[in-house]
């Protein structure tokens, strides 16, 4: 649970970059360019990895829950995990900060309009980003592979099980979280590969593939947002509370929207215990 709160702050972040997003787009100004690429990116990337890390800490948390349930790893307890989740926020608003602070000092001597934030980057802030983007993509690769071991040992621990004599609650019970690891892996490969491979291609390979490149770039950051929509499908799944308040909620809107159903139900609830009286006295 404290895992998903924290990927859930990690989502309305990226909501705060949309203002930067919308002023660069509605005005050609290279003041606004440059306060977009310096905070709005910023944002950008701090959803990203924190939503990264938080997701991984799920699956972990859940590998930790059915594959070693003989014991209580300190992922598993609301202190760790808090603990856990300030460590990363701290570790990653440093890095923000730095990011900020380093990048795009060094102004570039413009001889056109700029409309990308590459276009404001100097040689030395070019081979910066270069080996930012390599990093960041050795990083990512790490967590997913990962990822998908936890899946893979996960789903080897649900077919010794399903083999062996174990109550049919226990199988449907591991069945549903391979499942629900499932769509975390889809996920995260489909929301987060695409932008890190496509970023180091465009960093690396020159102008020769600008204009592929960046509309490949546009793409896949658009697709990297999109996690933000996916991810309460990773809030229901894996948080039985949160089940718990949707199922409330339908249920309070519904008897709210629908009095006349409600009245016509009444009757029959009056009638109901002589019936059940009756049936119980026979």
């Amino acid at each position: 649970m404290v895992y998903l709160k924290n990927l859930a702050a990690a989502d309305f972040l990226l909501s705060l970059s949309l203002p930067f997003y919308i002023m660069h787009s509605a005005n050609n100004s290279v003041n606004i360019l440059w306060l977009y690429c310096k905070v709005g990116y910023t944002i950008f990337y701090l959803n990203m990895y924190t939503s990264i890390l938080f997701m991984t800490y799920t699956a972990y948390n859940r590998y930790l829950k059915i594959v070693c349930s003989n014991k209580t790893h300190i992922l598993q307890t609301v202190r760790g995990a808090c603990i856990i989740s300030i460590f990363t926020w701290v570790f990653m608003l440093t890095l923000s900060v730095s990011y900020i602070s380093d990048a795009f000092t060094t102004k570039k001597n413009l001889t056109s309009i700029p409309t990308r934030c590459r276009d404001l980057r100097s040689t030395q802030l070019s081979v910066f980003t270069k080996v930012r983007s390599a990093s960041a993509l050795t990083i990512f690769m790490a967590f997913l592979v990962f990822i998908v071991f936890i899946y893979n040992r996960i789903s080897h621990k649900v077919s010794v099980v399903q083999q062996s004599q174990v109550t049919s609650s226990n199988r449907k019970k591991l069945a549903k979280s391979r499942r629900n690891m499932r769509v975390l892996v889809i996920v995260f490969c489909i929301c987060f590969t695409p932008y890190h491979l496509v970023n180091v291609f465009q960093n690396f390979l020159g102008c020769s593939w600008s204009p592929v490149l960046n509309f490949l770039h546009q793409l896949t950051r658009v697709l990297s947002a999109v996690n933000i929509c996916l991810d309460p499908f990773i809030y229901f799944i894996f948080c039985k509370d949160f089940q718990e308040q949707l199922r409330l909620k339908n249920v309070f809107f519904l008897r709210r929207d629908t009095p006349e159903l409600n009245m016509e139900r009444e009757p029959q609830n009056e009638v109901e215990p002589s019936i059940q009286s009756n049936s119980d006295s026979s």
